[in-house]
């Protein structure tokens, strides 16, 4: 009966804890940087979709609730037939040469004859 009642409160709380954060079983997918911006274009905007998103949960609220492993929570989140998580990272070096880093910035090929 003991071990019983232990098990029914583990899977309550197990419960409870799911409930409590809707967006667990949510997931993002390919981060992808978007644009550069900004007085030196060193503002990158990456965006992501939002997979997975438990039914009856709003999905803004699931986009606006569910962490990146690497950026966090999103900086704004956009719905249109997906909830798509957006990011403002500042002084991105894969913005560019002018911002640490090669990035989105290609060097011109000289054309030998």
């Amino acid at each position: 009966m003991r071990k019983s009642a232990i098990l029914l409160s583990f899977a309550l709380a197990s419960i409870t804890v799911l409930l409590s954060n809707p967006a667990t079983a949510a997931r993002w997918g390919k981060l992808a940087l978007d644009s550069c911006s900004g007085p030196k274009y060193c503002t990158a905007r990456y965006a992501a979709i939002l997979w997975d998103i438990p039914d009856g949960v709003d999905w803004k609220y699931a986009c606006e609730h569910t962490p990146h492993s690497r950026l966090g929570l999103p900086s704004f989140c956009h719905i249109t037939f997906n909830a798509w998580g957006n990011w403002l990272v500042e002084n991105e070096p894969a913005c560019g040469a002018w911002c640490g880093g090669e990035g989105l910035r290609k060097k011109k090929k000289r054309w030998k004859r």
